[in-house]
């Protein structure tokens, strides 16, 4: 895909090696996407909302100016990556003197919320989860599942006691590469926000549905502790 002639003043590729250490590199915060849905703590919110048009042929501009870095560039940033194109790749974004280094999160469309609020198996312990998926560098047809914990709390002695959240995480996927897939997983979480489970999960290239929930500790089909939030996708 050719670079228009703006883009081609301010993008510039970056070496092999800055792109290698970028695509290793842990990302510098927690809350990786929490600011996709309710804002966890500790954020400040600035949102803008401008109408682009409707139907098909605008979507597709609209989603070709995504992942092609020129909203970026139109907002006056400029970018360094590793390729033109978002997909699979490592970016270095430039605003002045300051630097950001991201990794491109899969494009996708959320039901409901890329956050999702659960109960866990004692003492009304309770928390919130974020989402996020990647594709892993040089492996086709596998998204990253990353569930990062905002925090979790309960009441009472035994909280204190055993101050652990347990629940099962429950995640499907649908794609025409697995058809159908159902996982069901133990999983713990503490007071302290920013733990982590992650997972790489095989879906297959192309459209992919991944669905995520909870379940009560002992019964990974049993009555839903959470709202569960569907993630469609396009997987490289």
């Amino acid at each position: 895909m050719g670079l228009n002639r703006d883009m081609g003043r301010r993008w510039r590729p970056l070496d092999g090696d800055t792109a290698a250490r970028l695509r290793a590199a842990p990302f510098t915060y927690p809350e990786v996407g929490g600011t996709g849905g309710e804002l966890p703590p500790g954020y400040h919110q600035l949102s803008q909302t401008v109408r682009l048009g409707a139907g098909g042929p605008c979507f597709d501009r609209a989603r070709e100016s995504v992942l092609t870095w020129r909203v970026q560039l139109g907002a006056g940033v400029g970018v360094s990556s590793s390729g033109p194109s978002v997909m699979a790749t490592a970016g270095l974004s430039l605003l002045g003197a300051g630097r950001v280094a991201a990794e491109p999160q899969l494009p996708r469309v959320i039901q409901y919320s890329e956050n999702i609020g659960t109960v866990g198996d004692h003492d009304f312990c309770r928390g919130s989860l974020n989402l996020g998926t990647v594709a892993p560098k040089g492996k086709r047809g596998v998204v990253r599942l990353t569930v990062t914990s905002f925090g979790f709390t309960g009441n009472g002695p035994g909280w204190k006691r055993d101050p652990n959240c347990r629940f099962r995480l429950n995640y499907a996927v649908i794609s025409a590469a697995v058809g159908y897939r159902w996982i069901s997983v133990p999983v713990s979480f503490r007071a302290r926000p920013g733990q982590k489970f992650v997972r790489e999960v095989y879906t297959g290239s192309g459209l992919v549905d991944l669905t995520v929930g909870t379940a009560p500790l002992h019964d990974g089909k049993g009555a839903p502790q959470s709202f569960a939030s569907s993630i469609y996708t396009i997987v490289p």
